[in-house]
């Protein structure tokens, strides 16, 4: 019985298909499978081949990006 947006704003991630087509449409984290895959994999490797003797912890950061849709209504300013 929540209404969306006007109760609760809802943020997804993956930006699929089906999130632009459902009512209210919904807002999403867009994250890029590819590069994470592509990173991942490169790590891997690295391993593999003996690159890193004693594997440190890494941060590896892929940019994400805000789809803002209509279940997510902007903040509101309480005074």
């Amino acid at each position: 019985g929540i209404k969306c947006p006007e109760e609760i704003s809802l943020i997804g991630f993956d930006d699929l298909d089906w999130t632009a087509v459902m009512s209210p449409a919904l807002s999403v984290v867009d994250q890029n499978p590819y590069e994470i895959g592509y990173q991942a994999g490169k790590l891997l490797f690295e391993r593999i081949e003996g690159k890193t003797e004693i594997p440190q912890p890494r941060i590896v950061k892929i940019p994400t990006e805000m789809i803002m849709r209509e279940s997510t209504a902007a903040p509101c300013v309480r005074t």
